[in-house]
């Protein structure tokens, strides 16, 4: 079982595959320690006409603006927008490996950030919801299975139940990167 201390000693060790060329986009990958678990944020992006990411599964985050300090602070930004959560750069315990999306090329970063329980959320009208999941969930190989998105087959985790956006994409390759360093057991197992 994992706790913050030993996701922090995993993340400080790890050097991420960045990619040299221009990103686009920064997201923030939010753990909480809760109940002796730890549990990830995850947004349900609004449906808004011309979103290709409408109505999705992610973290917080989006584009990066010229006023941006750097891909970190585009992170932080986006989130405050999002979710009204603040982070800043104490917060942050590393960085995952870069990844490029296949349906639209865009290159992301993914920050990863501890935050303490009482973060205070205010919503934009990007996001229809927020909700913590638990990490061992998120993680477990045994949610993970191949759906048909977009028409074509995509490897997914369902973790809202029936009728609800899956877990897929971009998102899901960042959490499939963390579970990967984190080696992280099925949920089931201590």
């Amino acid at each position: 079982m994992y706790n913050t201390n030993k996701i922090k000693a995993k993340l400080a060790s790890y050097s991420p595959t960045l990619k040299p060329s221009q990103h686009d986009a920064a997201v923030a990958l939010i753990l909480r320690e809760q109940s002796n678990q730890i549990e990830l944020l995850l947004i349900e992006r609004a449906i808004i006409p011309g979103d290709p990411w409408s109505g999705q599964l992610a973290f917080p985050g989006g584009r990066v603006a010229i006023t941006d300090n750097n891909l970190c602070s585009t992170a932080i930004r986006e989130t405050a927008e999002e979710t009204g959560i603040i982070l800043n750069e104490q917060m942050l315990i590393g960085r995952l490996d870069d990844e490029t999306g296949n349906l639209i090329e865009v290159q992301v970063a993914c920050f990863v950030f501890i935050v303490e329980n009482k973060s205070k959320v205010v919503l934009s009208n990007e996001v229809k919801d927020l909700f913590w999941c638990s990490l061992d969930k998120v993680c477990n190989p045994a949610l993970k299975k191949t759906y048909t998105i977009e028409s074509r087959p995509v490897p997914a985790i369902d973790i809202l139940g029936h009728e609800r956006p899956l877990l897929w994409g971009l998102t899901y390759r960042f959490v499939n990167n963390l579970s990967s360093l984190l080696k992280l057991p099925p949920s089931n197992t201590e």
